[in-house]
């Protein structure tokens, strides 16, 4: 009985893994990778080269906001990549360093202008009225937040905090803004109405002195209602004008009852 003849089995031969169509395709996108990255973060397209500040200023340096930024970007390396690209700059980080460093800007905005430049837009604070706590003396602007030294100013409505001996640091709200508005209400209608002249206005744990250039005081409770205690003393001063000796007048009391107080010296 004859056998069969078995065929030998054919081997197929390996490709080298250099002839793959995937390992072509890796090769391309690690190249392709790579030269993104070197576009991005090392040819230098993207380095920052300009910063151009704009806004409502005049008491903020633009060399000295410009050189803060220039300082920032050196220092916030990321890694081994340049720290100046644009890709790698946080404009929140360095709006709020800016907010600290420059208390008189009450609004930052920084914004990215691709390839290669930061947009700055400051705001600067305005003063609304002057504050002094013990010997310091400075600029506050509406929101109650006092952001300069300064030197008085006839046109400024003058707050003396006798509150606290704590002095307030540059960038810090210490007045909330709704009683800055009723201070300054307080002064125009006292001013325009009664024609008073105010020396300054004196917090006090109790109470809030209005303290006239005629050398008496009107004591204000700023946590009620305003209008009425203005009321009260329009009414003593114009309608009662002849019922107390104006020169003799050591203060009026507003807080208290539905009638203006006057107290007189001794």
């Amino acid at each position: 009985m004859s056998r069969k003849k078995r065929k030998p089995h054919k081997f197929k031969k390996k490709k080298p893994f250099y002839r793959k169509k995937v390992f072509w395709l890796i090769v391309f996108f690690i190249v392709a990778f790579s030269s993104l990255i070197y576009f991005l973060f090392f040819s230098g397209f993207f380095e920052l080269k300009k910063i151009n500040i704009e806004g409502d200023f005049d008491k903020i340096s633009e060399k000295e906001v410009s050189l803060f930024i220039e300082r920032e970007l050196q220092e916030d390396n990321f890694l081994f990549l340049p720290s100046k690209n644009i890709f790698l700059t946080n404009p929140s980080i360095i709006k709020e360093k800016l907010l600290g460093k420059f208390p008189q800007a009450s609004e930052i905005k920084i914004n990215r202008a691709f390839p290669d430049s930061l947009n700055v837009l400051i705001q600067e604070r305005k003063e609304s009225a002057f504050f002094c706590r013990e010997e310091k003396c400075f600029f506050l602007d509406e929101e109650g937040i006092v952001f300069e030294f300064g030197q008085e100013q006839e046109s400024l409505v003058k707050i003396r905090d006798k509150r606290t001996s704590t002095l307030p640091k540059l960038g810090e709200k210490i007045i909330e803004s709704k009683k800055i508005d009723l201070i300054l209400k307080i002064n125009s209608e006292l001013e325009q109405d009664l024609e008073l002249e105010i020396e300054e206005f004196i917090f006090l744990p109790e109470k809030l002195i209005v303290s006239t250039k005629e050398g008496w005081d009107a004591y204000f409770n700023i946590e009620n209602n305003i209008d009425w205690q203005i009321i009260k003393l329009k009414v003593l001063l114009s309608e009662r004008a002849d019922d107390f000796r104006r020169e003799n007048l050591e203060y009026i009391e507003l807080r208290f009852g539905n009638f203006a107080n006057p107290k007189y010296r001794d």
